[in-house]
């Protein structure tokens, strides 16, 4: 068995097996209806998603950990997107905002 979802698209074969379409019906709910690709920024944006968009990156990922593992409680919440907020996230998020909308209009 395949660990993974496919697109009728993508595949056509054994699909219609007892046990595929069992699958299938299962997964169905979870299937990702819209498929964001990697936006294109320009060059002003690539700046500023260089220079603050790792360490927001790196910063998000350790404290996703932590609040998922215990190590850092939810009562930190607040203090955690105040730090975000200074390291630039409402810079970030604009530039992100702005590489989506021109996603949409294409």
């Amino acid at each position: 068995s395949y660990p993974g979802f496919v697109t009728e698209k993508y595949f056509k074969g054994s699909e219609t097996l007892p046990n595929s379409m069992a699958a299938a019906e299962k997964a169905k709910p979870y299937a990702v209806k819209n498929i964001l690709y990697n936006f294109n920024y320009t060059p002003e944006e690539t700046e500023v998603m260089s220079s603050i968009g790792k360490d927001i990156e790196d910063y998000t990922t350790e404290m996703e950990a932590k609040f998922i593992n215990g190590s850092a409680s939810f009562d930190q919440w607040d203090g955690y997107v105040n730090n975000l907020k200074k390291m630039g996230l409402d810079q970030y998020m604009s530039v992100y905002q702005a590489a989506y909308d021109r996603y949409q209009a294409e």
